[in-house]
Protein backbone atom coordinates (compact mmCIF):
# COMPACT_ATOMS: atom_id res chain seq x y z
CA UNK A 1 0.00 0.00 0.00
CA UNK A 2 1.41 3.37 -1.22
CA UNK A 3 2.38 6.00 1.59
CA UNK A 4 -0.66 8.17 0.69
CA UNK A 5 -3.29 5.32 1.15
CA UNK A 6 -1.71 4.21 4.48
CA UNK A 7 -2.37 7.76 5.59
CA UNK A 8 -6.12 7.94 4.57
CA UNK A 9 -6.35 4.68 6.32
CA UNK A 10 -4.82 6.05 9.87
CA UNK A 11 -6.85 9.36 9.31
CA UNK A 12 -10.43 7.82 8.92
CA UNK A 13 -9.47 4.92 11.64
CA UNK A 14 -8.65 8.04 14.32
CA UNK A 15 -11.62 9.28 13.14
CA UNK A 16 -14.00 6.57 13.69
CA UNK A 17 -11.95 6.26 16.96
CA UNK A 18 -12.87 9.56 18.04
CA UNK A 19 -16.43 9.92 16.98
CA UNK A 20 -17.06 6.32 19.23
CA UNK A 21 -14.49 7.61 22.17
CA UNK A 22 -16.52 11.19 22.75
CA UNK A 23 -19.82 9.77 21.53
CA UNK A 24 -21.28 9.26 25.21
CA UNK A 25 -20.29 12.52 26.00
CA UNK A 26 -22.46 14.00 23.48
CA UNK A 27 -25.56 12.02 23.48
CA UNK A 28 -28.51 12.43 26.23
CA UNK A 29 -30.98 10.20 27.77
CA UNK A 30 -33.64 9.38 25.42
CA UNK A 31 -35.19 6.35 26.31
CA UNK A 32 -38.68 7.29 25.73
CA UNK A 33 -37.55 8.59 22.34
CA UNK A 34 -37.74 6.49 19.05
CA UNK A 35 -38.61 6.79 15.20
CA UNK A 36 -40.46 4.97 13.91
CA UNK A 37 -38.83 4.20 9.97
CA UNK A 38 -40.17 2.48 7.04
CA UNK A 39 -37.28 0.58 5.40
CA UNK A 40 -37.53 -0.83 1.52
CA UNK A 41 -35.09 -3.78 0.95
CA UNK A 42 -34.18 -3.76 -2.66
CA UNK A 43 -31.32 -6.11 -4.33
CA UNK A 44 -30.77 -4.46 -7.90
CA UNK A 45 -28.68 -7.03 -10.69
CA UNK A 46 -27.89 -5.41 -13.59
CA UNK A 47 -25.98 -7.31 -16.49
CA UNK A 48 -24.33 -5.74 -19.37
CA UNK A 49 -22.57 -8.04 -21.04
CA UNK A 50 -19.18 -6.19 -21.02
CA UNK A 51 -17.23 -9.40 -20.54
CA UNK A 52 -19.23 -12.04 -22.34
CA UNK A 53 -22.59 -13.89 -21.45
CA UNK A 54 -21.80 -13.97 -17.86
CA UNK A 55 -24.81 -15.63 -15.93
CA UNK A 56 -26.64 -15.96 -18.77
CA UNK A 57 -26.74 -19.01 -20.43
CA UNK A 58 -28.09 -20.57 -23.84
CA UNK A 59 -31.71 -21.79 -24.28
CA UNK A 60 -31.71 -24.21 -26.75
CA UNK A 61 -28.99 -24.66 -29.61
CA UNK A 62 -28.06 -21.45 -29.61
CA UNK A 63 -24.80 -19.38 -29.74
CA UNK A 64 -24.23 -16.39 -27.69
CA UNK A 65 -21.75 -14.31 -28.60
CA UNK A 66 -20.24 -10.89 -27.31
CA UNK A 67 -20.89 -7.97 -29.90
CA UNK A 68 -20.31 -4.44 -30.84
CA UNK A 69 -21.91 -3.91 -33.64
CA UNK A 70 -25.32 -2.96 -32.33
CA UNK A 71 -25.03 -1.96 -28.15
CA UNK A 72 -27.99 -0.23 -26.08
CA UNK A 73 -25.17 1.21 -24.06
CA UNK A 74 -21.39 0.55 -23.11
CA UNK A 75 -19.05 -1.54 -25.86
CA UNK A 76 -21.08 -4.61 -26.18
CA UNK A 77 -24.07 -6.30 -26.09
CA UNK A 78 -25.30 -10.24 -26.71
CA UNK A 79 -25.47 -11.47 -30.34
CA UNK A 80 -28.07 -14.22 -29.99
CA UNK A 81 -27.31 -16.67 -33.01
CA UNK A 82 -28.13 -19.93 -34.87
CA UNK A 83 -31.44 -20.12 -33.53
CA UNK A 84 -33.64 -22.72 -35.25
CA UNK A 85 -37.03 -22.45 -32.86
CA UNK A 86 -39.03 -19.80 -31.35
CA UNK A 87 -38.33 -20.99 -28.33
CA UNK A 88 -34.27 -20.42 -28.46
CA UNK A 89 -32.86 -17.60 -26.29
CA UNK A 90 -31.37 -16.38 -23.68
CA UNK A 91 -32.14 -17.51 -20.35
CA UNK A 92 -30.98 -16.88 -16.50
CA UNK A 93 -31.05 -19.49 -13.68
CA UNK A 94 -32.57 -17.26 -11.12
CA UNK A 95 -33.49 -19.43 -8.02
CA UNK A 96 -32.07 -16.13 -6.21
CA UNK A 97 -34.92 -14.40 -6.46
CA UNK A 98 -37.66 -13.76 -3.66
CA UNK A 99 -41.21 -15.57 -3.67
CA UNK A 100 -44.17 -13.98 -2.86
CA UNK A 101 -42.80 -10.41 -3.68
CA UNK A 102 -43.20 -8.08 -6.89
CA UNK A 103 -39.76 -8.53 -8.61
CA UNK A 104 -39.62 -5.87 -11.97
CA UNK A 105 -37.86 -6.45 -14.84
CA UNK A 106 -36.02 -5.09 -18.19
CA UNK A 107 -34.44 -5.76 -20.92
CA UNK A 108 -33.58 -4.04 -24.46
CA UNK A 109 -33.95 -6.65 -27.77
CA UNK A 110 -32.78 -5.12 -31.14
CA UNK A 111 -32.66 -7.27 -34.18
CA UNK A 112 -30.73 -5.87 -37.20
CA UNK A 113 -33.09 -5.12 -40.83
CA UNK A 114 -30.64 -7.33 -42.85
CA UNK A 115 -32.31 -10.23 -41.62
CA UNK A 116 -35.86 -8.57 -42.21
CA UNK A 117 -37.27 -5.66 -42.68
CA UNK A 118 -40.95 -6.92 -40.46
CA UNK A 119 -41.57 -6.60 -37.08
CA UNK A 120 -41.29 -9.48 -35.07
CA UNK A 121 -42.78 -10.20 -31.35
CA UNK A 122 -40.31 -10.64 -28.91
CA UNK A 123 -41.08 -12.51 -24.86
CA UNK A 124 -39.71 -12.52 -21.52
CA UNK A 125 -41.03 -15.31 -19.98
CA UNK A 126 -40.55 -17.50 -16.93
CA UNK A 127 -40.19 -21.20 -15.73
CA UNK A 128 -40.58 -22.52 -12.59
CA UNK A 129 -41.61 -25.96 -10.74
CA UNK A 130 -44.32 -25.64 -8.64
CA UNK A 131 -46.80 -28.20 -7.27
CA UNK A 132 -44.87 -30.74 -8.75
CA UNK A 133 -45.26 -28.97 -12.15
CA UNK A 134 -43.29 -27.02 -14.12
CA UNK A 135 -44.85 -23.62 -15.25
CA UNK A 136 -44.09 -21.47 -17.90
CA UNK A 137 -45.90 -17.95 -18.66
CA UNK A 138 -45.11 -15.35 -20.68
CA UNK A 139 -44.79 -11.67 -18.41
CA UNK A 140 -44.08 -9.60 -21.78
CA UNK A 141 -44.73 -9.71 -24.99
CA UNK A 142 -43.39 -6.86 -27.15
CA UNK A 143 -43.98 -6.01 -30.67
CA UNK A 144 -40.46 -4.78 -31.54
CA UNK A 145 -39.18 -3.25 -35.21
CA UNK A 146 -35.86 -3.48 -36.53
CA UNK A 147 -32.74 -1.75 -35.98
CA UNK A 148 -34.35 0.06 -32.92
CA UNK A 149 -33.71 -0.62 -29.46
CA UNK A 150 -36.68 -1.60 -27.60
CA UNK A 151 -37.42 -2.29 -23.89
CA UNK A 152 -39.22 -5.22 -22.47
CA UNK A 153 -40.17 -4.73 -19.21
CA UNK A 154 -42.40 -5.94 -16.58
CA UNK A 155 -43.37 -7.89 -13.35
CA UNK A 156 -44.05 -11.45 -11.63
CA UNK A 157 -44.55 -12.82 -8.16
CA UNK A 158 -43.44 -16.08 -7.82
CA UNK A 159 -44.89 -18.59 -5.11
CA UNK A 160 -43.61 -19.80 -2.49
CA UNK A 161 -42.90 -23.25 -3.44
CA UNK A 162 -41.56 -22.16 -7.02
CA UNK A 163 -38.14 -23.90 -7.90
CA UNK A 164 -35.93 -24.31 -10.49
CA UNK A 165 -36.65 -20.81 -11.81
CA UNK A 166 -35.55 -19.56 -15.02
CA UNK A 167 -35.99 -16.32 -17.17
CA UNK A 168 -36.09 -16.88 -20.93
CA UNK A 169 -36.07 -13.76 -23.71
CA UNK A 170 -37.39 -15.69 -26.87
CA UNK A 171 -39.64 -14.69 -30.11
CA UNK A 172 -43.08 -16.07 -30.94
CA UNK A 173 -43.94 -18.30 -33.21
CA UNK A 174 -46.93 -16.92 -36.31
CA UNK A 175 -48.25 -18.78 -38.94
CA UNK A 176 -48.49 -15.93 -41.17
CA UNK A 177 -44.65 -15.56 -41.21
CA UNK A 178 -41.92 -17.29 -43.01
CA UNK A 179 -40.36 -20.48 -41.27
CA UNK A 180 -37.05 -17.92 -40.83
CA UNK A 181 -39.16 -15.77 -38.52
CA UNK A 182 -38.57 -18.75 -35.69
CA UNK A 183 -35.19 -18.38 -36.45
CA UNK A 184 -34.28 -14.68 -36.23
CA UNK A 185 -31.34 -14.02 -34.59
CA UNK A 186 -31.33 -11.06 -32.22
CA UNK A 187 -29.10 -8.93 -29.71
CA UNK A 188 -29.79 -8.37 -25.70
CA UNK A 189 -28.38 -5.82 -23.72
CA UNK A 190 -28.95 -3.92 -20.37
CA UNK A 191 -31.25 -6.61 -18.30
CA UNK A 192 -32.35 -5.53 -15.29
CA UNK A 193 -33.61 -7.84 -12.46
CA UNK A 194 -34.99 -5.77 -9.47
CA UNK A 195 -36.15 -8.00 -6.67
CA UNK A 196 -38.16 -6.60 -3.28
CA UNK A 197 -39.16 -7.46 -0.13
CA UNK A 198 -41.47 -6.90 2.11
CA UNK A 199 -41.74 -3.70 4.26
CA UNK A 200 -39.93 -4.05 7.71
CA UNK A 201 -40.31 -1.50 10.37
CA UNK A 202 -37.72 -0.67 12.44
CA UNK A 203 -37.04 1.40 16.20
CA UNK A 204 -33.82 3.79 15.32
CA UNK A 205 -32.73 6.03 18.34
CA UNK A 206 -30.96 9.36 18.37
CA UNK A 207 -27.55 9.31 20.15
CA UNK A 208 -26.58 13.32 19.85
CA UNK A 209 -28.39 15.95 21.60
CA UNK A 210 -29.18 19.63 19.77
CA UNK A 211 -26.64 20.77 22.44
CA UNK A 212 -23.70 19.24 21.69
CA UNK A 213 -24.32 18.06 17.93
CA UNK A 214 -22.31 21.25 16.29
CA UNK A 215 -19.31 20.47 18.25
CA UNK A 216 -19.39 16.77 16.49
CA UNK A 217 -20.56 18.20 13.11
CA UNK A 218 -17.38 20.98 12.98
CA UNK A 219 -14.85 17.87 14.15
CA UNK A 220 -16.51 15.54 11.14
CA UNK A 221 -15.65 18.49 8.67
CA UNK A 222 -12.83 19.63 9.67
CA UNK A 223 -11.13 16.12 9.48
CA UNK A 224 -12.89 16.07 6.02
CA UNK A 225 -11.38 18.98 4.28
CA UNK A 226 -7.90 17.40 5.72
CA UNK A 227 -8.92 14.32 3.71
CA UNK A 228 -9.83 17.01 0.56
CA UNK A 229 -6.55 18.38 0.89
CA UNK A 230 -4.43 15.31 0.97
CA UNK A 231 -6.54 13.98 -2.17
CA UNK A 232 -5.54 17.07 -4.00
CA UNK A 233 -2.24 17.12 -3.51
CA UNK A 234 -2.21 13.33 -4.36
CA UNK A 235 -3.93 13.65 -7.26
CA UNK A 236 -1.82 16.57 -8.47
CA UNK A 237 1.18 14.39 -8.17
CA UNK A 238 0.09 11.68 -10.44
CA UNK A 239 2.13 10.88 -13.61
CA UNK A 240 0.95 12.96 -16.50
CA UNK A 241 -0.25 9.68 -17.76
CA UNK A 242 -2.00 7.40 -15.47
CA UNK A 243 -2.62 3.66 -16.06
CA UNK A 244 -3.97 2.71 -18.77
CA UNK A 245 -7.56 1.59 -17.68
CA UNK A 246 -8.59 -1.86 -17.54
CA UNK A 247 -11.83 -1.64 -17.73
CA UNK A 248 -11.21 -0.53 -21.70
CA UNK A 249 -8.41 -2.16 -22.97
CA UNK A 250 -8.82 -5.86 -23.25
CA UNK A 251 -6.14 -8.46 -22.81
CA UNK A 252 -4.49 -10.49 -25.72
CA UNK A 253 -6.73 -13.45 -25.08
CA UNK A 254 -9.83 -11.81 -25.36
CA UNK A 255 -8.49 -10.20 -29.21
CA UNK A 256 -8.10 -14.25 -30.02
CA UNK A 257 -11.27 -15.16 -28.39
CA UNK A 258 -12.74 -12.38 -30.95
CA UNK A 259 -10.68 -13.07 -33.93
CA UNK A 260 -12.04 -16.81 -33.36
CA UNK A 261 -15.60 -15.66 -33.23
CA UNK A 262 -15.57 -13.32 -35.95
CA UNK A 263 -13.79 -15.58 -38.57
CA UNK A 264 -17.54 -17.79 -38.49
CA UNK A 265 -19.19 -14.25 -38.67
CA UNK A 266 -17.63 -12.80 -42.52
CA UNK A 267 -21.10 -10.36 -42.84
CA UNK A 268 -19.69 -8.55 -39.47
CA UNK A 269 -16.05 -7.84 -40.99
CA UNK A 270 -17.05 -6.04 -44.07
CA UNK A 271 -17.68 -2.96 -42.42
CA UNK A 272 -14.79 -3.25 -39.91
CA UNK A 273 -11.93 -1.53 -39.62
CA UNK A 274 -8.77 -2.86 -38.31
CA UNK A 275 -5.66 -0.28 -36.08
CA UNK A 276 -2.33 -2.22 -35.47
CA UNK A 277 -0.24 0.69 -33.09
CA UNK A 278 2.87 -0.23 -31.55
CA UNK A 279 5.50 2.37 -29.48
CA UNK A 280 8.96 2.99 -31.16
CA UNK A 281 11.69 2.92 -28.65
CA UNK A 282 14.89 4.72 -28.77
CA UNK A 283 17.59 4.57 -25.73
CA UNK A 284 15.88 7.58 -24.44
CA UNK A 285 12.35 6.33 -24.78
CA UNK A 286 12.83 3.28 -22.45
CA UNK A 287 13.92 5.49 -20.09
CA UNK A 288 10.47 6.40 -20.47
CA UNK A 289 9.08 3.03 -21.29
CA UNK A 290 5.57 2.77 -19.25
CA UNK A 291 4.74 6.23 -20.13
CA UNK A 292 5.38 6.08 -23.09
CA UNK A 293 3.29 3.23 -24.10
CA UNK A 294 0.30 4.71 -21.60
CA UNK A 295 0.43 7.65 -24.34
CA UNK A 296 0.12 5.17 -27.09
CA UNK A 297 -2.97 3.48 -25.41
CA UNK A 298 -4.71 6.65 -24.43
CA UNK A 299 -4.32 8.13 -28.16
CA UNK A 300 -5.75 4.85 -29.77
CA UNK A 301 -8.71 4.90 -26.85
CA UNK A 302 -8.70 8.08 -27.92
CA UNK A 303 -8.98 7.43 -31.76
CA UNK A 304 -11.62 4.49 -31.10
CA UNK A 305 -14.21 6.51 -28.88
CA UNK A 306 -17.03 4.13 -28.42
CA UNK A 307 -17.37 2.61 -31.98
CA UNK A 308 -14.23 0.64 -31.49
CA UNK A 309 -12.36 -1.97 -29.05
CA UNK A 310 -8.70 -2.08 -28.16
CA UNK A 311 -6.32 -4.66 -27.23
CA UNK A 312 -3.08 -4.81 -25.76
CA UNK A 313 -1.82 -8.10 -27.28
CA UNK A 314 2.41 -7.23 -25.44
CA UNK A 315 3.53 -4.39 -23.91
CA UNK A 316 4.17 -1.99 -26.53
CA UNK A 317 1.36 -2.75 -28.82
CA UNK A 318 -2.37 -2.51 -29.25
CA UNK A 319 -4.87 -3.35 -31.67
CA UNK A 320 -8.60 -1.58 -32.65
CA UNK A 321 -11.48 -3.00 -34.30
CA UNK A 322 -13.52 -0.39 -35.09
CA UNK A 323 -17.00 -0.07 -36.85
CA UNK A 324 -15.84 3.25 -38.09
CA UNK A 325 -13.24 4.70 -40.01
CA UNK A 326 -10.13 5.34 -37.13
CA UNK A 327 -6.89 6.43 -39.47
CA UNK A 328 -8.48 9.97 -39.83
CA UNK A 329 -9.36 9.99 -36.26
CA UNK A 330 -5.87 8.29 -35.07
CA UNK A 331 -3.59 11.52 -37.29
CA UNK A 332 -5.35 13.85 -35.73
CA UNK A 333 -4.08 12.27 -32.04
CA UNK A 334 -0.90 11.91 -33.22
CA UNK A 335 -0.72 15.42 -34.13
CA UNK A 336 -2.15 16.84 -30.75
CA UNK A 337 0.15 14.35 -28.57
CA UNK A 338 3.52 15.05 -30.52
CA UNK A 339 2.76 18.89 -29.92
CA UNK A 340 3.03 18.88 -26.86
CA UNK A 341 6.29 19.17 -24.83
CA UNK A 342 7.77 15.92 -24.20
CA UNK A 343 10.70 14.83 -22.38
CA UNK A 344 11.84 11.95 -24.71
CA UNK A 345 11.10 11.43 -28.16
CA UNK A 346 7.68 9.70 -28.59
CA UNK A 347 6.79 8.39 -32.19
CA UNK A 348 4.54 5.09 -33.17
CA UNK A 349 4.21 2.76 -35.95
CA UNK A 350 0.99 2.11 -37.55
CA UNK A 351 -0.90 -0.64 -39.68
CA UNK A 352 -4.79 0.00 -40.99
CA UNK A 353 -6.94 -2.43 -43.03
CA UNK A 354 -10.74 -2.31 -43.83
CA UNK A 355 -12.82 -4.87 -44.48
CA UNK A 356 -15.79 -4.84 -47.84
CA UNK A 357 -17.99 -6.83 -49.76
CA UNK A 358 -14.75 -9.04 -51.12
CA UNK A 359 -12.52 -9.14 -47.92
CA UNK A 360 -14.23 -10.44 -44.75
CA UNK A 361 -11.56 -12.83 -43.29
CA UNK A 362 -10.98 -11.11 -39.93
CA UNK A 363 -7.66 -12.64 -39.96
CA UNK A 364 -6.44 -11.56 -43.16
CA UNK A 365 -7.46 -7.90 -42.59
CA UNK A 366 -5.29 -8.70 -38.86
CA UNK A 367 -2.70 -9.58 -41.16
CA UNK A 368 -2.65 -6.42 -43.48
CA UNK A 369 -2.69 -4.48 -41.25
CA UNK A 370 0.25 -6.11 -38.92
CA UNK A 371 2.31 -6.10 -42.21
CA UNK A 372 2.33 -2.10 -42.25
CA UNK A 373 3.59 -2.30 -38.68
CA UNK A 374 6.16 -4.83 -39.53
CA UNK A 375 7.64 -3.35 -42.39
CA UNK A 376 8.00 0.04 -40.57
CA UNK A 377 12.06 0.31 -40.20
CA UNK A 378 11.48 1.12 -35.99
CA UNK A 379 9.90 -2.33 -35.37
CA UNK A 380 11.81 -5.31 -34.77
CA UNK A 381 9.19 -7.82 -34.05
CA UNK A 382 5.91 -8.19 -33.08
CA UNK A 383 3.44 -10.51 -31.32
CA UNK A 384 0.02 -9.65 -32.83
CA UNK A 385 0.91 -12.29 -35.55
CA UNK A 386 0.47 -15.57 -32.93
CA UNK A 387 -3.04 -14.63 -32.54
CA UNK A 388 -4.41 -15.46 -36.18
CA UNK A 389 -3.80 -18.97 -36.18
Amino acid sequence: MSRKYTLLFTLFTLLSFYISLYQPIFAEDISNTSITTTINSENSYTFNFENGPGEWIENGEVRLIRSYEYVNSGRYSIYVDHRKNSSDGIALNADFLNKQVNTTYSAYVLYSENDTIESRNFNFNIQYMSAGKMITQCITSTDVSPAIWTELSGRFTLPADATHIKLVINTSSSKNLSGSADSLPFYIDNIKIIKTSALTTSTVHTDISNNNSPTVIIIIIAVALILLVILAVAFKTRKKNSDIPKFQVFDADELKQEIAILSEKPDMCKDINILVCSVNFTPETLKHKEEAINRCAMMVLRAAGKYGSVYRTQNNEFVCMSTKPIKEQLEKEIAYETSKPSEYPFSISTGFAKGDERNVDIRELVSAALSEVVNNENLSRSLTSKYLD
